[in-house]
């Protein structure tokens, strides 16, 4: 429980130390930025001290990092002190949505402690990758960090948000195996209190009393990390038996299958709740043909998996804050925009460029929502000339690209992209009934809502002719960019016929999509020339989240997973975010202003609401059931310690022996048995952070695009432990710098035991305890 304390009131005074700084940039929001404390100091607390291991002006231990904090709260102080007349009178006015926003943040932390302390450990799926990122980031003085799995290779994964959470952990001196699953809590209470904040701030300023904003604002939180899609739903009437077998063969979703056991309210399958994510697929004879990633955030959280794309989460709520904030501003674009807005330049590529080392993927699409700001800010001043708009809008993008760009050069310098290039997507499509059920709930709220907000679009929205034309062109554009792309590629593959008829079902499917993307941009774009700028912003959100689904259709990265897996993975985690904003102020935009019908008791008015609350229901069943599962099916003692596990299956001699070299021993690279990802392992280099010549190759590979960096370090690894020749393992040893040779379980099973003796001539035996032997080698 003190860990628990001392992690929150760490985040809580890290907060505290930047609300002054937020409060001075976020002038133009109604809550100054109060709720983005939090995420705004961790992000720029943890630049500042990358910067200096970075550099290596000082070595990044636990002192330099208390002495950051110090002079960062003597720098609040003082900024405190030349606002603290206008802070004091706002916290006066705003004491509620302050509280509100606290409770909000305690509520999720401490509902993710108990979830997460049910099921803590860390041997599973990537959470042993994660750890070790996690570990070999503290275990660094300088950056960037050596790669836990490839010594004296940096790591080349963007770990950002890793190294957050890394410098929480040394900063509380809280061990990592507890800090990890703290970590895992921190990520959605974070999210939920900015979404929280970000929806106050765009109903106040669309006009709604104190109130009523708070009263919605809490469905932002729900909707982005409390909510599931429509397959649960299905979940549902698959535990309780219903459907045939043609039924499921239609549904054609892998899992999911007519139950040949008794009826339950829940599943009782082990951990089918992975199902869920694994929703769009395209199986011929047996085969899969068009396997993906549909997870969403209550998933991430549930799984446990200290990913990238999880913990960007609450930073790209804080650009899209950032992005409203200057949507708000009223100050001319072009260069004399930067001499006006200068901190706002600063912190805004600060946090775009964060984005890149956070999650890659997120970085185009939050660039592409500021240059839309940026353009409709042009629009304004230029009586809507577009080719102005764009000019004026660039001279203010690309300075603020390449300082997002140049203050994480560093990054770039080690990172290693696996991306080859975009392709079209020309043999498989999502089918309508699976895209329905991952979307069905969020298109129909925004159709909703974009219909009736089109009663009400300014009256002179007709003689905006260019402006109609031009959200035309930008709607089609990326089908006919696609369509070129297609039938270069048909010609080559397939003859005219089949290539044009493939090309027809495409935009007949993709059809209803473009209406919504043409009809949000356009009105979204009046709006925004108009008064209402929070309506026109939402909209702006709905045509960049419409964009997304249109291009996971058309379009696939090409990387090293299978075909669009990682395309759908990333874009409908980002879509998923967009549409946790648009549905919850279309919500409070609906229920503000309601539809107008013929009839005030319309059976039509009745059945469409009680369809909504149907589905939003049916939406609420897979976080509910999933937890349930979660918890029953493991048999963990409640804990937030991940290594506890270690303990309850008789490999107490491994948990010791983690801790000794974690806290005890000198830092220094260290050999085990090498073995493939998602075992166990690679366990003693990710739990020490402690660089280890190779371990899970496949991901290694993954990361770096090649298999040059791995040379020959597995067989190397297999000769330090089997070869007899001392003069040949001690190359080896000074070969990859080896400090440390852990003899366990895993070693004697894969190599055996006939070469472990020579280790006793080599080295020096640094401690034993049960099955567990760690020499040590001392020049």
């Amino acid at each position: 429980m003190d860990n628990i304390f001392l992690w929150i009131i760490s985040v809580y005074v890290i907060g505290l130390i930047f609300f002054p700084f937020v409060f001075l940039l976020f002038k133009r929001l109604p809550d100054r930025g109060a709720s983005l404390s939090k995420v705004f100091g961790l992000l720029l607390f943890t630049y500042m001290l990358w910067i200096l291991g970075c550099t290596q002006v000082v070595p990044l231990v636990q002192t330099t990092i208390i002495c950051v904090t110090f002079v960062l709260a003597v720098l609040a102080v003082i900024a405190f002190r030349a606002q603290r007349f206008e802070i004091v009178s706002f916290v006066k006015a705003e004491w509620l949505h302050l509280l509100l926003s606290e409770i909000v943040f305690l509520m999720v932390f401490f509902g993710w402690i108990w979830v997460v302390s049910q099921a803590p450990d860390i041997n599973h799926t990537e959470k042993p990758m994660d750890f070790g990122f996690l570990n070999a980031i503290i275990q660094s003085s300088s950056f960037p960090p050596e790669d836990m799995w490839l010594s004296g290779e940096p790591i080349s994964y963007y770990y950002f948000g890793h190294m957050i959470m890394a410098n929480l952990s040394e900063l509380t001196s809280i061990p990592s195996n507890i800090s990890y699953n703290l970590s895992l809590v921190l990520v959605p209470a974070l999210a939920s209190i900015v979404i929280y904040g970000l929806m106050y701030n765009l109903i106040r300023i669309s006009g709604a009393n104190r109130c009523k904003a708070i009263g919605f604002s809490l469905l932002g939180p729900i909707f982005l990390g409390f909510f599931g899609h429509l397959v649960g739903g299905l979940d549902f009437l698959q535990a309780i038996g219903w459907g045939s077998d043609n039924f499921w063969e239609w549904v054609n979703i892998d899992g999911l299958i007519r139950s040949s056991q008794h009826s339950s309210f829940f599943p009782q399958e082990l951990n089918w709740w992975w199902r869920d994510t694994r929703v769009i697929n395209t199986i011929v004879n047996g085969q899969s043909l068009d396997y993906t990633i549909t997870e969403f955030p209550f998933f991430s959280f549930l799984l446990g998996d200290l990913h990238a794309h999880v913990m960007a989460l609450p930073f790209l709520v804080l650009v899209i804050s950032l992005a409203l904030n200057m949507f708000l501003g009223r100050h001319a674009i072009g260069l004399r925009w930067f001499g006006a807005n200068y901190l706002e330049f600063f912190f805004l590529s600060l946090a775009l460029g964060s984005l890149a080392f956070l999650n890659a993927s997120d970085f185009p699409v939050f660039a592409t929502l500021i240059f839309s700001v940026l353009f409709i800010q042009g629009l304004r001043q230029n009586q809507l000339s577009l080719s102005k708009a764009t000019t004026q809008a660039l001279i203010v993008m690309i300075p603020i690209l390449i300082l997002s760009i140049v203050m994480y050069l560093p990054f770039y310098i080690t990172f290693r992209s696996q991306i080859s290039g975009i392709l079209p997507l020309v043999d498989v499509s999502t089918r309508t009934l699976h895209f329905l059920l991952i979307w069905g709930f969020f298109l129909l709220v925004g159709v909703i809502f974009l219909v009736k907000q089109l009663s009400s679009l300014p009256a002179d929205w007709k003689d905006k002719t260019r402006l109609l034309r031009a959200t035309i062109v930008l709607t089609m554009a990326p089908f006919f960019l696609w369509l070129v792309m297609t039938i270069i590629a048909g010609f080559r593959e397939y003859d005219l016929a089949h290539t044009l008829s493939l090309i027809s079902l495409r935009s007949i499917k993709l059809l209803p999509l473009f209406i919504i993307l043409w009809i949000s941009m356009f009105s979204g774009l009046v709006r925004c020339l108009g008064d209402s700028s929070a309506t026109g912003f939402v909209l702006i959100l709905m045509s960049l989240a419409s964009y997304l689904l249109i291009g996971a259709e058309i379009f696939y990265v090409d990387d090293f997973l299978f075909l669009r897996m990682n395309t759908i993975f990333k874009l409908y985690y980002q879509v998923w975010l967009l549409f946790a904003v648009v549905v919850t102020y279309a919500i409070y935009y609906l229920l503000s202003n309601p539809i107008r019908w013929r009839l005030t008791y319309s059976p039509w008015r009745y059945g469409l609401v009680g369809f909504v609350i149907v589905l939003f229901l049916t939406s609420l069943y897979y976080p509910v059931a999933a937890t349930k599962d979660r918890i029953e099916s493991s048999d963990a003692v409640p804990t937030l310690d991940g290594l506890a596990f270690l303990n309850n299956t008789d490999r107490e001699d491994e948990y010791e022996s983690i801790r000794i070299l974690r806290d005890k021993m000198p830092r220094g690279n260290l050999v085990e048995a090498v073995g493939s990802g998602y075992t166990e392992f690679g366990r003693i280099s990710a739990a020490t952070g402690f660089p280890a010549p190779l371990n899970w190759p496949g991901h290694e590979l993954q990361w770096r695009g090649s298999t040059g960096p791995l040379g020959t370090r597995e067989l190397d690894v297999k000769t330090i432990y089997t070869s007899n020749d001392l003069v040949e393992v001690s190359n080896l040893l000074d070969k990859y710098d080896v400090r440390y040779i852990y003899v366990g379980l895993r070693e004697k099973y894969k190599y055996g035991t006939r070469g472990l003796d020579k280790f006793n001539d080599l080295l020096v035996v640094s401690f034993e305890m049960g099955d567990v032997v760690v020499y040590e080698r001392i020049d």
